[in-house]
């Protein structure tokens, strides 16, 4: 919905930018086209009618440090939303396929990212209230719609892992979908350049107004205690001081790239 399409995309950029300043500069002029989108896309979903439902947090268990979290994944890579592309939804759960203009990789593992339009699966976006096609969203993005076809969109929603508008600065964390996986998207997207996340909220983090990222949910702060075990809570505390060392780790990539 950032201009939304279901025609499969193309598959990037012919070159990759050879110099430091030439990556900043094109990735300032993404940026720059993502922001003026941005508006459009978020005067139409301001219109839409909201459904925000509630599910347990992603634990990300199994990842001891920001180092530990790199080795098990493919991919941390910074960058900007470029486009939604709504994916029709199975059972009221919709999907919504983030383009990502990348502009940094902090890992050196998929260094060859740097440049290019990666395609990342979130869940939550839009629901067609009568079946409508994915294909029939595109004009959300360029242009504003009549009360009569907003009436037959919703907004889904994660609480807590809200899908971020086009011209959002981001920082994901993400692992290769493998090939043939998801057959009905690779009719929309390179499903060479398609991502999953790795903790789903705890693998994101969001650019602030005051520049530094934030991890999608505030998933670095304890959870109130809701009739939790005492070991639940301290495992829970745990993974909040693993959650705020990776995201200060992360922010210091960031400005040091």
């Amino acid at each position: 919905m950032g201009a939304c399409t279901t025609q499969k995309e193309s598959t990037n950029q012919k070159a990759k930018p050879t110099t430091s300043m030439h990556r900043t500069n094109q990735y300032q002029n993404t940026l720059a086209i993502a922001k003026k989108h941005q508006k459009i896309q978020q005067d139409n979903l301001n219109k839409l009618p909201k459904q925000t439902y509630k599910s347990e947090a992603s634990y990300a268990f199994g990842r001891d440090s920001y180092q530990d979290m790199v080795h098990k994944t493919t991919a941390t890579i910074q960058g900007v939303i470029t486009n939604w592309t709504n994916v029709p939804a199975a059972q009221n759960m919709p999907v919504t396929i983030l383009s990502v203009y990348v502009h940094q990789e902090f890992t050196g593992k998929a260094s060859d990212l740097v440049g290019k339009t990666i395609y990342v699966y979130h869940q939550g976006g839009i629901i067609a209230r009568d079946n409508l096609l994915a294909g029939e969203l595109d004009k959300l993005g360029s242009q504003k719609l009549s009360p009569t076809q907003l009436q037959e969109l919703v907004l889904s929603q994660k609480e807590g892992f809200e899908v971020p508008v086009v011209g959002t600065e981001v920082v994901f964390n993400l692992n290769k979908i493998p090939k043939g996986a998801l057959p009905k998207a690779a009719e929309i997207v390179d499903q060479s350049l398609s991502y999953a996340f790795g903790w789903d909220e705890q693998s994101s983090w969001i650019k602030q107004a005051d520049g530094k990222y934030v991890m999608s949910g505030q998933s670095d702060k304890p959870s109130s205690n809701n009739g939790n075990s005492s070991d639940t809570l301290q495992n829970q505390s745990s993974e909040c001081n693993v959650n705020k060392q990776i995201t200060a780790e992360i922010n210091q990539k960031v400005l040091n790239h």
